[in-house]
């Protein structure tokens, strides 16, 4: 009550405040900085020049979308040599799993059977030459004509029947296995060669917002070097370094009001998301994030924040208005009117 301090009677011409109970939170205001809830980095896994950018700084992109294109005139001629070397293969393997065709059976006969004709001839022949050189009709240069042109022809057709046996009985078992293994090299060639040349189209990961971008047109990109990095910007975290004196007031999923520097005017509903079991060794804290929705874009990376932790509740506390509590020292208090509108002092203790 605000009563007359000269007297100790309350007048009625002075305001006199009824004290209520209440329910009161004390609360601790802890700083932070405003992050994505993902920032990857945009790199090549090989080293090759820009063709092509698809995606400019601060433009929103989905998951999927080519964001650059690297320089693929040669890994696109490395995946049609390796396409080709494989319809090869597998045209060989084909060939040798079917067997034989019956044309190559037919040939195979048929120039079998010529060439023991000629040979059949050809001993016809040096029959008559040796009878011909024992009347010494012939010189003997014809009979060695003869002999030769016999020994020919049954070379000719013992490769003949060889062939022939061949065809009859169709590929070995140990040709098809190697044109199987020929043919699967083949198509890890064309595998690699595909990877290889995917590589050269940078995808976004993820929806999001493009960051500055470090590379232009021309430019040559090497192994791992970031050239821009992809935000995801439709929740953002808090993080927070809460010291150990109130780390254990936090909880996952705990409710927690955010007030942007930047956006004074409102309060952004958080939730605890992480908090670090382990303390930083400098100072004793712990990182903590906390959750926020951004689906009207408002909240920016980079942003300076305060999230408003809850340390303790009081329940039904009696309350009074500030300007009613006096100072004495170090002691606050009040008056209190009694039964007959006395002014009574009463300690404030804390």
């Amino acid at each position: 009550y605000q009563c007359d301090w000269s007297s100790d009677v309350c007048s009625s011409d002075l305001d006199v405040v009824k004290a209520v109970h209440r329910n009161l939170k004390r609360s601790v205001m802890v700083s932070g900085t405003i992050k994505a809830i993902l920032e990857v980095d945009i790199t090549s896994t090989i080293t090759e020049r820009i063709a092509m950018v698809h995606a400019n700084t601060g433009q929103k992109v989905k998951a999927g979308k080519i964001l650059i294109t690297l320089d693929d005139t040669i890994s696109k001629l490395d995946l049609k040599q390796a396409q080709a070397s494989l319809i090869e293969a597998r045209q060989v393997l084909t060939r040798l799993r079917n067997g034989s065709r019956q044309e190559d059976k037919d040939a195979a006969k048929a120039r079998l059977e010529q060439v023991t004709a000629d040979f059949k001839l050809r001993e016809i022949e040096l029959t008559r030459q040796k009878q011909f050189y024992e009347e010494q009709v012939a010189p003997l240069q014809r009979l060695q004509d003869a002999r030769a042109a016999f020994d020919s022809s049954h070379a000719a057709v013992d490769a003949a029947k060889a062939q022939y046996q061949l065809i009859l009985k169709g590929p070995r078992k140990e040709d098809i296995r190697i044109a199987e293994a020929r043919t699967e090299l083949a198509e890890v060639a064309v595998a690699r060669a595909k990877k290889y040349l995917d590589d050269h189209y940078l995808k976004a990961p993820c929806n999001g917002v493009v960051g500055l971008r470090r590379m232009e047109v021309g430019d040559v990109v090497e192994n791992n070097k970031p050239i821009f990095k992809l935000l995801d910007t439709s929740k953002m975290y808090l993080e927070l370094d809460v010291s150990e004196l109130y780390i254990s007031k936090l909880n996952v999923g705990m409710a927690v009001d955010v007030i942007v520097d930047a956006l004074p005017e409102k309060i952004f509903a958080g939730k605890v998301a992480q908090i670090n079991p382990v303390a930083n060794q400098s100072d004793r804290s712990y990182l903590t994030r906390i959750v926020m929705d951004n689906t009207d874009g408002l909240l920016r990376s980079g942003m300076f924040a305060r999230a408003k932790i809850v340390t303790g509740k009081t329940i039904q506390a009696v309350v009074i208005p500030y300007d009613a509590a006096r100072q004495q020292g170090q002691q606050f208090y009040v008056m209190v009117k009694d039964e007959k509108n006395i002014a009574q002092r009463v300690d404030i203790i804390a």
